[in-house]
């Protein structure tokens, strides 16, 4: 097993929800499509913010958004599950690495970020994606933009296909629990053997809904009742 220490650098998230519908945009949803950024293109070189061009549906009652603008703006107080993936890929060789940031308003979210886009460019290894879904507390009139940030082999040729957003208001009746951890049990080194310390995420929750039992600074989750639940985690 490799040995070098990694750190929990990034906040780690968890989303339980109780199913009730299918996943689709309707009541309370916006759905984005975009294969482009603002600064034109979709060569992911410098990184940039992306344009929603390809698809737009929204509820008027919950969000406003215009074709290609990159900005998704929500028009209610309330708990907020956004879910975002940018595929990337490449060719000749260039190996890249971008990371994919959820801002609010202009400031990166901590807890919506992915950076699983790694291109190794080996046995025909050319394509990669950033994605993450995460529950964020936001204010009417804020505004939701998506922008990738090289992190390694900067200067590097890829691009970005079609991204995609998905936002939903929570209302406040939903069974909810989400929360966000930057440790483990053992502490903020990952790299551990499971005989010299506990592994388990240690959470701290957002939103408790009553189908959970959880406390804080502890790495179980208990689900009370039986039944169909969706669940997002994400380790950035």
């Amino acid at each position: 097993m490799n040995t070098t220490p990694r750190k929990l650098i990034a906040v780690t998230t968890a989303i339980l929800m109780a199913s009730t519908s299918a996943f689709a945009a309707v009541k309370n949803g916006a759905s984005l499509k975009g294969n482009e950024y603002t600064k034109g293109g979709n060569l992911v070189t410098g990184g940039g913010v992306i344009a929603w061009n390809s698809f737009s549906s929204v509820d008027p009652t919950a969000f406003s958004h215009d074709l290609s603008s990159e900005t998704l703006t929500v028009l209610k107080d309330g708990d907020y599950l956004v879910a975002v993936t940018v595929p990337i890929y490449t060719f000749n060789g260039q190996r890249n690495t971008q990371r994919a940031d959820l801002l609010v308003n202009g400031t990166a979210a901590p807890t919506g970020v992915g950076e699983s886009s790694y291109i190794r460019w080996a046995n025909n290894h050319s394509e990669a994606s950033d994605h993450f879904a995460v529950l964020v507390a936001l204010k009417a009139d804020d505004k939701l933009t998506v922008k990738t940030t090289p992190t390694a082999a900067t200067g590097t040729t890829g691009f970005i296909s079609t991204c995609s957003l998905y936002a939903e208001l929570v209302e406040g009746d939903r069974n909810v629990f989400s929360a966000s951890a930057t440790e483990i049990q053992s502490g903020t080194n990952l790299n551990v053997e499971p005989d010299i310390g506990d592994q388990g995420l240690v959470w701290t929750s957002a939103r408790n809904g009553s189908a959970y039992t959880h406390s804080d600074g502890d790495a179980e989750i208990t689900i009370k009742d039986d039944g169909n639940y969706m669940v997002y985690a994400n380790v950035p």
